[in-house]
C-alpha cells in the first residue's frame, strides 16, 4: 500500500492540498489499527516459519485482525467506511474459506509471481466460496509493483485514497 500512499499524497498536492494537513489527522481506534496491522504481520511472518501456534491458530488470529480493522475504520467516517467496505469484503471471504484468501492460479500467471501459500492463502478451486471475492485481479507489469488483488482491496486501496486526499485539501483551521 506504501505505493497507494505515495500516490494518493502526489495527486493530493497537485489538487492544491496541504502536506501539512496530514500531520493534523486524528483517527478514531487507532490502537485497534495498529494492533490489527501488528497481528496480521505475525500470523504471516510465523505462519510462513510453520510455528505450531501460528499453524493452528492463524486462521483464528486473521479473523480477530479484520473484525477489529472493520469496526476502527468504520468509526473514522465516510471515506474510511469505504475502505472499511473492502476490508469487510476480504474478511467475508477468508471466514467462509477457513481463514485463508483464495488466489487465482491464472491471475498469478499473469502477473509472474509465484506465492507461497502457507497460512494466509490458498488457491482457488471448485470447492472455494465467494471465490470472486479472492484475489482475482491481476496488476501485471509494466506496474512496478505487480501483484494479485481481490474488490475488497480496491475498496480499501480507494477508501484510503479519498482520506488522504480530503485530509490534505480540507482546512481543519477555521
Amino acid at each position: 500500500m506504501i505505493d497507494l500512499l505515495i500516490l494518493s499524497v502526489i495527486i493530493g498536492l497537485l489538487r492544491g492540498g496541504k502536506l501539512a494537513r496530514l500531520a493534523e489527522v486524528k483517527i478514531k481506534c487507532f490502537p485497534l489499527i495498529l494492533c490489527a496491522l501488528l497481528l496480521r504481520f505475525v500470523v504471516v511472518v510465523f505462519g510462513g516459519k510453520e510455528l505450531f501456534f501460528f499453524v493452528i491458530y492463524g486462521s483464528y488470529l486473521q479473523i480477530v485482525a479484520y473484525l477489529l480493522l472493520v469496526y476502527a475504520l468504520y468509526r473514522n467516517g465516510s471515506a474510511l467506511r469505504v475502505a472499511a467496505i473492502g476490508v469487510l469484503l476480504n474478511f467475508l471471504v477468508i471466514t467462509f474459506n477457513g481463514g485463508v484468501m483464495p488466489v487465482s492460479a491464472t491471475a498469478l500467471e499473469l502477473t509472474g509471481l509465484e506465492m507461497e501459500l502457507y497460512t494466509t492463502h490458498t488457491y482457488i478451486d471448485e470447492g472455494t466460496a465467494l471465490w470472486f471475492l479472492g484475489d482475482i485481479i491481476p496488476i501485471p507489469p509494466p506496474y512496478p509493483y505487480t501483484r494479485v488483488v481481490s474488490i475488497g482491496d480496491i475498496f480499501l486501496a480507494a477508501g484510503i485514497f479519498l482520506f488522504v486526499n480530503r485530509q490534505m485539501i480540507t482546512d481543519t483551521s477555521r
